[in-house]
């Protein structure tokens, strides 16, 4: 293993043990599973129709790869501090990408869709 890897995988470790926050990941006909997540965000710039630019931010969910059973899908959901987000992204953006170039976490984008 390079020293690279060595040092994300360092990096990664050090924020799974002392950012994560609990999270109930819910795929439509499954159950619920809990799971550790890093909570953050992302903020995408389009451009509409009318040509002005439009920015939207989404609430991002960090996952470890190990933590779930296949990649996340648009309306899956995740249960957080009293509100339920969906899995989706703006603007035909994909509702997740890798979030290490070695392809062990999850960022998922979700938007907010209810709260207790």
């Amino acid at each position: 293993m390079n020293l690279l890897r060595q040092a994300i995988d360092w990096l990664r470790d050090a924020e799974f043990s002392t950012l994560v926050e609990p999270v109930v990941y819910h795929r439509p006909g499954r159950a619920p599973a809990s799971v550790n997540a890093i909570v953050g965000r992302t903020v995408f710039k389009q451009t509409n129709e009318s040509g002005a630019f439009v920015r939207t931010q989404t609430r991002d969910f960090l996952i470890g790869r190990n933590n779930l059973d296949r990649e996340p899908a648009a309306g899956d959901t995740i249960a957080y501090d009293g509100r339920t987000y969906e899995v989706m992204a703006p603007g035909g953006e994909p509702v997740w990408r890798w979030s290490d170039p070695y392809r062990q976490v999850y960022r998922i984008h979700t938007k907010c869709v209810s709260e207790e």
